[in-house]
């Protein structure tokens, strides 16, 4: 089976990539605190009713998310780590400064929750190469 949206909206697509167990986080523009818990809401059920055990996070058209959406991303992806296994996490970083800000201190809040052995961060300049570690 190859790559399959399963979710659009302005702010965020998702795909479904089955061989990598995966699905891809597409963000784009500026996400309020209350819209990004919702659509990470629905991402972490899809990975449930998908049975995907990874995420890919392209962050690269995404214009930043505030602390406390960092905290929550770090909180609700533990959470599914403790649930359901180790999770690998790629980061498709950004070029804006202000999503680079969002994906370092994501990684931070991770640390401080001693996550790391269950959320493993890895950093990517494309999906592409962010899928090839997924299926080593």
């Amino acid at each position: 089976m190859e790559k399959e949206v399963i979710f659009e909206h302005p702010r965020l697509t998702l795909t479904y990539y089955p061989m990598e167990s995966a699905i891809l986080e597409t963000w784009n523009g500026f996400t309020e605190f209350e819209l990004f818990a919702e659509l990470l809401d629905k991402t972490i059920k899809f990975m449930v009713e998908k049975g995907a055990k990874n995420l890919i996070l392209d962050v690269r058209e995404h214009k930043g998310l505030n602390p406390k959406g960092n905290e929550h991303g770090a909180k609700v992806c533990l959470e599914h780590a403790k649930k359901h296994g180790q999770m690998k996490h790629a980061i498709v970083v950004p070029t804006y400064i202000f999503s680079q800000m969002s994906v370092d201190n994501f990684e931070k809040n991770i640390g401080k929750e001693k996550g790391d052995e269950l959320v493993v961060n890895k950093h990517f300049k494309s999906v592409e190469d962010a899928l090839e570690w997924l299926r080593e």
